[in-house]
Order: structure tokens, then sequence, then C-alpha cells
């Protein structure tokens, strides 16, 4: 039975990889890298500053509860 669901899994995610491969041209591959770096870049970015933001606005929120 177990071997089944990871048989199961196993050809899901295959599936699922296929749907989403983006084939490129090798002479492309430089300017794809560079975009991948710099949606990366801001990825990591936007979720730093949404860590520093979240206890800010937590305790806006809770201040807020408080008046009311």
């Amino acid at each position: 039975m177990e071997r089944e669901t990871e048989r199961s899994l196993s050809k899901n995610s295959r599936r699922i990889d296929r749907e989403y491969v983006k084939v490129i041209d090798w002479k492309e591959f430089d300017h794809e890298l560079t975009q991948l770096w710099s949606l990366s870049s801001a990825l990591k970015l936007a979720t730093e500053k949404k860590l520093t933001l979240q206890p800010k606005l937590g305790l806006i929120q809770w201040v807020l509860s408080q008046e009311m």
C-alpha cells in the first residue's frame, strides 16, 4: 500500500514538473539567469521587509483593539 502511494506521488510530481518546465535557448541563457537572479533578490528583500513589518503591525493591531 505504501509503495503504491509512493509511485502515485512520483507519477504526479513528474507530471507537474513537465507542466512547469521552461526550455530556453542557450543564447538566451544569460538573460534568463540574470532575470532569475533579479527576481530571487527581489523576493528575498520583500520577505525581509515583511518580517520586519509583521511585529509592528501586530503591535498596532493590539493597540487599536485596546482602544475599542
